[in-house]
C-alpha cells in the first residue's frame, strides 16, 4: 500500500483568508447557537458505521459530547442528530457556503485543489499498471459533485462517461453550466447507498461526502455488493491534530468537528473497518491536511486582543513562513485532518 504525505498550502490561501476575516466570529457563534439542539437529542443506541451497540472512549468537544466506538473507532456524537439538523432558521443554506464564481475564478479554483487531486489519483493508478486508455472506457460517477469542479478535471482531461449527483439544487445548476455537456449533473434526493445502486460505474468518486451520511453501514454495505475491480477514490475528515486545536482554542470558528456540519470523523481504524467490511483494498492514500493553517490562526485570533497591529502582523507573518512545514510533521506523523485514499474491489 503506497502513501504519499503532503502538499502546499498555498493552494487554499484564498480560502484561508476567508477564516480570518470578520465572518469567521459570525460563523462562530452560529456553530454554537445550533449545535445546542444536541443537548435536546436522544442518545444513539448503535455505531453509524458498525451498527455495533454504541461503547467506547467519552469525550467533550466544545460542550458536545462524543463517543469513539470501542468496536470500528469511529468517532461520533454520542446525541443522535434530530432528522433535518442542522438546519436552523438563521442558517445559510448550504449553496451560500460556497458562492457562484466567474469562470476565471472558477477555473483557478480547479487548478488549485482539484487537478491535483485527478494528477495524483491517475498518477497511482499508472503505477498499479492501469493506464488511462482502460480508465477512458469506464463510466464515473461522482456522489455529491457540487459545483462540479472535478467533474470540470475530469473533462479536461478527456475522459467523457462522466456524471455527477448532488442533492443541492442549485449546486446542480453551476455543474452543468460550467461544465461541458458531454458531462452530467443531476439533482438527487436518493441515500447514497440507492444512488450507488441505481448507477453502475467502474469509479466512484466521493470527496469530504461521507462524513455527512448517517448510516454508513448500509452505504458500505452497498459497495459490497459492487463487482470486482470497481475503483473508489474519496476523501474524509480524520480525527487529528486540528480537532485537539478546536478543543484547546474553542472559542473561535471551527472547520473540522464544528458539531454542526460535522458531527463525525474518521479514523485511521474506522476507514479500514469500512473498508474491509466493503471488501475493498486500500491500494493508496495521500496524507495532507489543513491544521497548521488552524493552529496559525488559532494563535493569531488569539493575540488580537493583546497585540498592537504591527506586532500582530509581523507574528502572524512569521508563522505563515513556517505553515508548510508544520503541516509535514503533522503529515508523517499522521495526525493530519484528512485523507484522500484510492481504494479497489478485492
Amino acid at each position: 500500500m503506497r502513501t504519499d504525505y503532503s502538499k502546499p498550502l498555498g493552494d487554499i490561501g484564498p480560502e484561508s483568508l476567508d477564516r480570518l476575516s470578520g465572518t469567521a466570529d459570525k460563523k462562530y457563534l452560529q456553530q454554537m447557537q445550533i449545535s445546542r439542539d444536541l443537548q435536546e437529542a436522544e442518545p444513539r443506541q448503535f455505531c453509524l458505521l458498525c451498527q455495533h451497540p454504541l461503547k467506547g472512549s467519552r469525550f467533550i468537544h466544545r460542550g458536545v459530547d462524543y463517543v469513539r466506538c470501542g468496536q470500528c473507532s469511529h468517532v461520533q456524537s454520542l446525541a443522535l442528530p434530530l432528522d433535518g439538523y442542522p438546519h436552523h432558521d438563521d442558517q445559510v443554506p448550504f449553496h451560500a457556503v460556497y458562492p457562484p464564481l466567474e469562470p476565471a475564478a472558477y477555473q483557478d479554483r480547479i487548478d488549485r485543489i482539484y487537478k491535483p487531486k485527478l494528477d495524483w489519483f491517475l498518477q497511482v493508478l499508472a503505477d498499479e499498471g492501469i493506464n488511462n486508455s482502460e480508465l477512458q472506457s469506464k463510466k464515473w460517477v461522482e456522489l455529491g459533485c457540487g459545483a462540479g469542479y472535478f467533474l470540470s478535471s475530469l473533462a479536461t482531461e478527456g475522459f467523457k462517461n462522466i456524471a455527477g449527483f448532488d442533492m443541492d439544487a442549485e449546486l446542480v445548476k453551476r455543474a452543468n453550466a460550467m461544465t461541458p455537456d458531454h458531462v452530467t449533473a443531476m439533482q438527487t434526493a436518493d441515500s447514497l447507498q440507492d444512488t450507488v445502486s441505481s448507477n453502475p460505474a467502474g469509479i466512484y468518486i466521493a470527496f469530504f461526502v461521507l462524513e455527512h451520511v448517517a448510516d454508513l453501514y448500509s452505504f458500505f454495505q452497498q459497495l459490497r455488493k459492487l463487482p470486482s475491480k470497481t475503483i473508489f477514490y474519496f476523501s474524509v475528515p480524520m480525527f487529528g491534530m486540528s480537532c485537539m486545536l478546536e478543543n484547546a482554542f474553542n472559542g473561535f470558528y471551527a472547520r473540522n468537528l464544528d458539531n454542526v456540519v460535522h458531527t463525525q470523523v474518521f479514523t485511521e481504524k474506522s476507514v479500514g473497518y469500512a473498508l474491509d467490511m466493503a471488501e475493498f483494498e486500500l491500494v493508496s492514500q495521500w496524507v495532507f491536511g489543513q491544521d497548521a493553517e488552524d493552529f496559525c490562526r488559532f494563535i493569531v485570533s488569539s493575540l488580537r486582543d493583546f497585540y498592537p497591529d504591527d506586532l500582530l502582523e509581523e507574528s502572524g507573518g512569521a508563522l505563515l513562513k513556517i505553515q508548510d512545514k508544520l503541516q509535514n510533521l503533522f503529515d508523517l506523523n499522521h495526525l493530519s485532518d484528512q485523507r484522500h485514499i484510492i481504494a479497489v474491489k478485492r
